[in-house]
């Protein structure tokens, strides 16, 4: 795809409420699946800092086709030629066996710069066991560190990307990892039948089934508290004086887990906010006709999906002519589809290496 020119074709401003369909962002100008996920395809997932613009040039992306199934890379204009691992899992999205691995392979491949690859014999199955099941077909690329023209060296070492959560395999730095690409899918296999995503409704309703994820917020640049935040800034692409965010799923509590169900669900649609703190006693846009919102604020991430023991850092960047006075406590609002709400304080020290945590 794309083999002569790239772009982002912004078809209107507003889509037919409630759908997201023909919208980057809602009524509310809060950005929606379609600016993630062409900001994902566009760019490494690097945060808004003084590196994004190089690094989305370096930018290499691996994807789905979701006319046939098959898996290609996309590579930017400046990145060397570079051997990888692509990998593919499917987990169990929605109900009580969220979080159960379906399917994982890997296959090597080498992508050179301003160019793009079709993975050979990537066509993936549908691994549901019935029509009314939603997958998460997650879609990786990683640095393949096997011994160069070695091609079953290549593809032994991508193997080691495959069974286990990418983000806490032991034997490889999370650096390694260059894209992730998160599709959630039901039967696509009945060419006279459209998917059916109605298990997710029912998921959502379910609150004894929603994650209490682990958060929390600190300042990037000089003032960041110690070697191992200021580590985390630099691989989120955080640029000085931006917030960075780290969410893990931690799973389930034995007294939240319904009789059979998983302890390990994806933690779906996560979205960040920051806002002001409130003057009334609820922040929600719906009920409360004061809206708290940073107005501009760029997220690095969203409505993204967390696996069990994964961990996901965005980067929070508020933009020029904000409606921030300097006496303003700021607070960043964490929810998502499954998840319970969290509401992370960031305090006026916080440039000084202070931290919030949930």
């Amino acid at each position: 795809m794309w083999e002569w020119y790239s772009a982002a074709i912004f078809w209107k401003s507003q889509g037919p409420w409630p759908a997201l369909r023909g919208a980057f962002y809602d009524w509310y100008l809060a950005p929606t699946g379609g600016f993630y996920g062409t900001r994902a395809a566009l760019a490494n997932p690097v945060g808004n800092g003084a590196d994004a613009a190089s690094a989305s040039a370096q930018r290499i992306h691996a994807q789905l086709n979701l006319k046939n199934y098959t898996l290609s890379v996309v590579a930017g204009a400046s990145a060397a030629a570079t051997p990888l691992c692509v990998v593919a899992h499917a987990f169990t999205l929605a109900g009580c066996d969220s979080g159960k691995r379906v399917f994982s392979r890997s296959w090597p491949v080498t992508v050179a710069g301003d160019g793009f690859v079709d993975v050979t014999d990537s066509a993936l199955p549908w691994r549901g066991s019935s029509t009314s099941d939603v997958l998460l077909y997650r879609i990786e690329a990683w640095k393949n560190e096997a011994t160069a023209g070695d091609s079953s060296d290549s593809a032994k070492s991508c193997e080691q990307f495959e069974g286990g959560a990418a983000a806490t395999l032991s034997s490889v730095s999370s650096s390694q990892r260059l894209s992730i690409a998160d599709y959630w899918l039901s039967d696509w296999t009945s060419d006279s039948a459209p998917q059916n995503y109605s298990a997710l409704g029912a998921w959502r309703d379910d609150t004894s089934q929603h994650v209490a994820l682990n958060a929390s917020v600190e300042v990037c640049g000089s003032g960041v508290r110690d070697l191992a935040s200021a580590s985390a800034c630099q691989q989120a692409g955080c640029g000085s004086g931006e917030y960075l965010l780290q969410v893990t799923n931690p799973g389930l509590s034995a007294e939240s887990v319904h009789a059979g169900c998983s302890k390990e669900p994806v933690a779906f649609g996560v979205v960040a906010e920051l806002h002001r703190q409130s003057s009334s006693a609820t922040t929600s846009r719906a009920s409360s006709d004061e809206d708290t919102r940073v107005l501009p604020a760029f997220y690095s991430d969203g409505l993204f999906s967390v696996l069990t023991g994964d961990t996901r850092r965005l980067c929070i960047g508020v933009g020029p002519g904000a409606n921030v006075g300097s006496s303003d406590s700021l607070e960043v609002h964490v929810s998502g589809w499954n998840v319970q709400d969290i509401v992370l304080a960031v305090p006026v020290s916080a440039a000084a290496g202070g931290v919030a945590e949930s």
